[in-house]
């Protein structure tokens, strides 16, 4: 009798289990203790080989365009906010989560390009009217001084009162903890977060595009990374942390594993593996 309990109790665990992380509707749910972290699909993506390097394959790569929402029992959060309503789906996602937009209380930016800022607004005005936005006060500067990326005010003129400019290294909401990896943008931001169980997640924008080139051969860059010698240098440098790297192109549901490191003669390769719960 005993055993039969203790076997249907496994069982309900394992069923629980399953039930805890992978896809939902609205997304993909990765479950860390009271932590939760949800990948939200804002488009489907992929990236043509032309954009990186002199390749001139017709090849393409498989990409995503994401978003990723942290939640407890008491507070919800992005990193970062996808595109604009004409390209992105973040606004439907959320609904299907039942996750209000008055809900999120802060919006942490890696960087400010226009498919991570352009779902900042629905209709023309502040998709998350009580929401905090964070971004690093060197990548701001930086946006500000440069003409090219100049259209993208009207995402972040809205919420210029919510506005949160902050120095690397100071904890944030849920203590995520943003570091500077410069050269995609001057202050392309990563954020950390710890987790039970002596784990990390680390949320890194646009690290990588096209991940299975670029996790074993990280000294190419696309056309998109404005100072490639420093990307390279950020893209290497964040590839060796050991935890799960949250990317914003990684295909969906967006998580692989850090620090996986084969070394092909004397340069970098890392390999590039599914992070599963």
């Amino acid at each position: 009798m005993l055993r039969r309990v203790l076997f249907i109790m496994v069982l309900l665990a394992l069923s629980l289990g399953s039930a805890l992380s992978g896809e939902i509707a609205g997304g993909w749910s990765f479950k860390f203790g009271e932590r939760e972290v949800v990948c939200i699909q804002d488009a489907a993506n992929v990236f043509p080989a032309k954009l990186f390097g002199n390749n001139t394959s017709n090849a393409t790569y498989q990409g995503s365009i994401n978003v990723f929402l942290v939640r407890t029992k008491d507070q919800t959060i992005l990193i970062d906010a996808g595109n604009d309503q004409a390209r992105g789906s973040l606004h439907e996602k959320l609904q299907l989560l039942k996750v209000s937009p008055e809900s999120i209380s802060d919006v942490l930016i890696t960087h400010i390009h226009p498919d991570h800022v352009g779902g900042l607004l629905w209709n023309g005005r502040p998709l998350f009217p009580k929401a905090n936005i964070h971004i690093a006060k060197q990548e701001y500067e930086a946006w500000e001084k440069d003409a090219g990326r100049s259209a993208l005010a009207k995402y972040l003129k809205p919420y210029e009162k919510n506005l949160k400019l902050f120095d690397y290294g100071q904890a944030g909401p849920l203590g995520l903890v943003p570091e500077k990896r410069g050269g995609h943008t001057p202050g392309h931001t990563i954020y950390r977060m710890a987790l039970p169980g002596n784990i990390e997640a680390i949320f890194v924008g646009d690290i990588v595009h096209a991940a299975s080139l670029q996790f074993p051969r990280p000294k190419i860059c696309a056309r998109y990374d404005a100072v490639p010698a420093e990307a390279i240098a950020s893209r290497i440098q964040t590839l060796q942390m050991k935890g799960i790297l949250f990317g914003a192109h990684i295909p969906f549901p967006g998580a692989a594993k850090g620090g996986l490191v084969k070394k092909a003669g004397p340069d970098w390769s890392f390999i590039l593996q599914k992070y599963q719960q």
